[in-house]
């Protein structure tokens, strides 16, 4: 409890007011056997802890599925602590660890040590006043959560005035965004305005999760392309998916006319990209490519491998654009994906658009570099021209 009161005194935490997420991960008794059917199964902001075995809770009168620390450091020197045991208390309410000593304890210290009867009568006596003192913090804390809890439910949810540290060490919910645990290193970041650098497919990622958190209409899965080959065909993937029951979600939105799909394709050192979307009343797939060598190929390749006439149906064209003059395909791939999806011209007009640039591989590593290193989607006005408002596609 000492070490308890330093992460208290420290972080100005105030557990016995806001139990944390520490209290739930040391005391929540998941791995013990509960008694089922009277479980407590309120879901409020402050848990409940009983103080014994006749608590309930205030508002379904089950009993609590939380057991004290107390008990679990008793399980290292006596016997399994039961759910139902009298001291049933949270973390941070116990004073102290509970230091009854069991008569085979006595007698074996008596063995081994040499203990007088003076000093187990004193032993017996300091864990009375040490089991009464428990007893009493857990009444008086009873009345006080009470009190408290019924004072607060009318009231809004308070979180503790210094979150920022608590958001670091317990499971507070307003976690950081899941797209940011796929951020690429700082060397990797560092690397992509770098010339004749391809970038790694962990950028490209990123990159399109961030345009997919913007804009509401973007479908995109990261490394697709990858498990779909993996299996050999479309077709395949699909079927396996849905034995696996996974991707549910992605293959009920692909029909939805609204959503436009991107899949980056990373395959022999070089990057391109497949836009799918409902143009006028039916579905196009663009293939684009900034390289010529092989393109016809890789389209030809890409067009068998994608073969379907359900979920992922529509017809096939190879935009014509002009040759890349360095190893940028990967930033050139997320400049593609960004004009086709989020431009509503043709793409006849959006390549004349792009045309007007001649340092194009320089501004395509710039725009990458800036939103992956920033962390969100910055709009970018040397596109405006092409993509136009794009206030009408976030929403």
């Amino acid at each position: 409890m000492n070490a308890v009161r330093l992460l208290c005194g420290t972080f100005e935490w105030h557990i016995s007011e806001f139990p944390t997420s520490l209290d739930l991960a040391f005391n929540h008794a998941k791995d013990l056997a509960l008694p089922t059917g009277n479980n407590c199964k309120c879901e409020v902001s402050v848990p409940f802890f009983s103080i014994d075995s006749q608590s309930c809770c205030q508002i379904c009168g089950g009993s609590s599925t939380f057991i004290s620390t107390a008990n679990r450091i008793k399980t290292f020197y006596g016997p399994k602590a039961s759910p139902n045991d009298s001291t049933r208390i949270s973390l941070a309410q116990a004073p102290f660890a509970e230091t009854s000593i069991s008569d085979n304890q006595i007698s074996m210290i008596h063995n081994n040590q040499g203990l007088t009867k003076n000093r187990i009568s004193l032993i017996k006596t300091v864990s009375n006043e040490a089991n009464k003192s428990v007893e009493h913090t857990n009444q008086r804390f009873s009345k006080t959560f009470s009190k408290h809890y019924n004072s607060k439910q009318s009231q809004p949810k308070k979180q503790p005035h210094n979150n920022l540290v608590l958001k670091d060490i317990t499971n507070l919910q307003d976690h950081t965004p899941l797209c940011l645990a796929a951020r690429p290193t700082d060397t990797e970041l560092n690397g992509i305005t770098r010339v004749n650098n391809m970038l790694s497919n962990f950028v490209v990622t990123y990159f399109f999760t961030l345009l997919a958190k913007k804009f509401p209409c973007i479908l995109y899965k990261e490394f697709l392309f990858d498990f779909l080959k993996r299996e050999g065909s479309w077709k395949q993937f699909v079927q396996y998916c849905r034995k696996e029951g996974t991707y549910k979600r992605f293959f009920e939105q692909l029909p939805k006319q609204n959503l436009i799909c991107i899949i980056p394709i990373c395959c022999n050192v070089h990057w391109t990209i497949i836009i799918r979307r409902f143009v006028g009343n039916s579905w196009k797939i663009y293939f684009v490519d900034s390289i010529k060598q092989g393109s016809d190929q890789r389209f030809a390749d890409w067009n068998a491998l994608f073969q379907d006439n359900d979920l992922f149906s529509g017809e096939w064209i190879k935009v014509k654009v002009f040759q890349q003059s360095e190893l940028e395909c990967g930033a050139r791939v997320c400049l593609h994906g960004v004009c086709f999806a989020l431009s509503k011209k043709i793409c006849g007009d959006i390549i004349n658009d792009l045309s007007r640039f001649k340092d194009l591989s320089t501004r395509s590593r710039l725009m990458v570099s800036h939103i992956c290193k920033d962390g969100f989607w910055s709009s970018q006005k040397w596109l405006s021209r092409t993509i136009g408002a794009e206030d009408s596609l976030s929403v």
